[in-house]
């Protein structure tokens, strides 16, 4: 018996059909895993520190400010010679902001072109009775020149970062200063205040022996710290770590924002405060079940 034509028909038809369904399913599939496999990706190279730009991070509001580990260090190194003189968070975030137009928060050992012999964070001048070279080249005495220039300016503790910057400065670029406001005022929040956790650094691993700062080192730039804060501190140290004794929860949060700041520099494995403690290769603090009321730092090696 020969086959129905209007069955063949239909049977050719439904192949195709089987076809056209299946095609859209197998490309969602596809479009799904390969979503999956991004968000894997993404997520394991935000895990990786050996991926991730070194970099110390503050928010404030809304906005997240990032600074480099040097520049970080050398912001601190500012923000503790203004505690060290009685200044407030407002100079710090003026001397920041001057700092981050003039040098990029670096410490520079060139000019340019208008000031050849300038150096340093500030961009100082030998010739203009700035002090030595090699003085304004040592971070604490440049930031210290800054703010002893701007203590003669009349009226400084109510300027704008603007007015008081150039004010110092005498800068082509008057205006320039206002820019680096915003970053400028989360740092000098996160290194004045003593908030719990207000600055983060993601640090890559490296040897011990490219530390910047030994452990002796490091441990008498966080002393000059505490002296800046006037705070009453006891130091204890062995081959591995750091422990600070603090008056105060407040002054112990200053302590370790500044510690973290030079992390990089003294090549700081973990800090731990309360009940917080930051690691090397991790992006933020976490909360830890051993709060402890010393501040503890703890070194590569």
């Amino acid at each position: 018996m020969s086959e129905n034509p209007l069955d063949r028909y239909l049977r050719a038809e439904a192949a195709p059909r089987r076809r056209h369904f299946l095609g859209p399913f197998v490309a969602v599939l596809g479009l799904a895993l390969v979503l999956a496999g991004v968000l894997f990706a993404t997520r394991w190279l935000d895990d990786t520190a050996f991926l991730q730009r070194q970099q110390c991070s503050v928010l404030l509001g809304s906005e997240r400010y990032v600074l480099a580990p040097d520049q970080t260090r050398n912001g601190s190194i500012i923000a503790a010679a203004g505690l060290e003189r009685g200044l407030d968070r407002h100079e710090v975030m003026i001397a920041l902001a001057t700092a981050r137009q003039e040098s990029k928060l670096r410490n520079i050992g060139y000019g340019d072109t208008v000031g050849p012999d300038s150096r340093g964070l500030f961009q100082q001048r030998p010739s203009q009775g700035w002090g030595t070279e090699e003085q304004i080249m040592d971070p604490w005495y440049a930031a210290n020149r800054f703010y002893q220039e701007l203590e003669t300016v009349p009226g400084y503790r109510d300027l704008s970062v603007t007015e008081a910057a150039q004010a110092v400065q005498r800068s082509a670029y008057p205006d320039a200063y206002a820019k680096h406001e915003d970053v400028a005022a989360a740092f000098a929040r996160a290194l004045t205040e003593g908030e719990p956790g207000a600055m983060s650094c993601t640090l890559k691993a490296t040897p011990a022996d490219q530390a910047e700062l030994s452990h002796k080192a490091y441990a008498a730039e966080m002393k000059r710290f505490a002296d800046a804060l006037s705070a009453e501190v006891q130091l204890k140290t062995d081959t591995r770590s750091l422990r600070i004794s603090v008056p105060d929860d407040q002054t112990g949060w200053r302590l370790a924002t500044w510690a973290l700041a030079n992390a990089e520099a003294g090549n700081v494995l973990s800090i731990s405060f309360n009940s917080l403690h930051w690691e090397r290769g991790k992006r933020s603090w976490n909360s830890t079940d051993e709060p402890t009321e010393e501040l503890v730092i703890t070194f590569v090696n």
